[in-house]
């Protein structure tokens, strides 16, 4: 970031099909929990991305790229690392300015939402629903659910972390709604990437279901969490990312652990989580909240044996 900003990237220059199929490689290696991977190849291929931009040729297409490149990988990437907020703010501001040069509908609304996403996780709730609502979502169609869907459960999301919870049911239902209406069970039926990605949101049942469980756990409601978890419609199995699967059991896990009896339960699901995406897992404070809580009250049995050691992965004192 800061040899992209200081004007010198020192990258190499490659035809721009070369650095799609780069950034298409890269995105499905994140969704796959591909963590190290991701590591290695994401600064030389920004720098490559950034230094072909700089070279002028296919500049629209190659800032289009760029902006999926931040929004899709780079950003998510970061969080799951625990990142300093500072650097994951440069990423998404760095998407938008490029959005903004290349002045395009669909990549203004792109990366539009990963600033408001990135505001609303730092506190920042007043900029993050004022750009929240200036962002110009494009009709419903097999092609753009997925990204009008996410935008509107961020609606949701941001209600309750704004003090506002009586204003996140009608955001989440309407969210929900287009999920179960544009359900998606494989990633053969999510369109090829084009633009800045708007069609390559995915947000499908377990999704909202991972939502609305996240609603109500911050509404302190674990049992409706663990029902809603249980429902039919929300198997994770269905879902065609490991990283949306890993979600779903870190919520059930979260959930479950508040619940009288049901420790080896919530031990177990977290333990899948961890299976599934282990640093998202052992990285994520409100986990290690929760190992440190069981651990104080662990018994020296097999399930014992695996929160333990979840808990020493994690950093904390065995």
């Amino acid at each position: 970031m800061d040899a992209i900003e200081a004007g010198h990237p020192e990258g190499m220059v490659l035809p721009v099909a070369v650095l799609r199929e780069q950034v298409t490689r890269i995105h499905q290696q994140r969704r796959d929990c591909q963590f190290d991977d991701v590591a290695s190849a994401l600064p030389g291929l920004t720098r490559n991305l950034q230094t072909t931009l700089a070279a002028g040729a296919d500049h629209g297409e190659l800032l289009d790229l760029a902006v999926y490149l931040h929004v899709h990988v780079t950003r998510l990437w970061l969080v799951h690392a625990r990142a300093a907020d500072h650097l994951i703010r440069r990423v998404v501001f760095l998407a938008l300015r490029l959005a903004q040069e290349r002045d395009e509908v669909s990549t203004l609304a792109v990366a539009g939402f990963s600033v408001a996403d990135v505001l609303l996780a730092g506190g920042a709730f007043e900029p993050s629903r004022a750009k929240l609502g200036s962002l110009t979502l494009p009709p419903v169609t097999a092609e753009t659910a997925g990204f009008v869907a996410v935008v509107t459960a961020c609606h949701a999301l941001a209600a309750v972390l704004d003090g506002r919870p009586g204003d996140a049911a009608a955001p989440m239902d309407a969210a929900a709604e287009i999920a179960g209406r544009f359900e998606v069970d494989s990633l053969a039926s999510v369109p090829g990437p084009t633009g800045a990605g708007i069609d390559r949101f995915v947000f499908g049942s377990v999704d909202a279901g991972t939502a609305q469980m996240w609603l109500a756990l911050e509404a302190k409601e674990p049992d409706r969490a663990v029902s809603i978890a249980r429902n039919i419609n929300i198997n994770p199995n269905r879902h065609p990312l490991p990283v949306a699967r890993a979600s779903y059991w870190l919520h059930y896990g979260r959930a479950l652990a508040q619940l009288r009896d049901r420790r080896d339960d919530a031990v177990m699901a977290l333990r899948t989580a961890e299976k599934i995406f282990p640093t998202m897992v052992l990285r994520e404070p409100k986990v290690r909240e929760v190992l440190a809580d069981l651990l104080s009250r662990s018994r020296r049995d097999a399930v014992g044996r695996e929160l333990r050691g979840m808990a020493y992965r994690a950093g904390l004192r065995v």
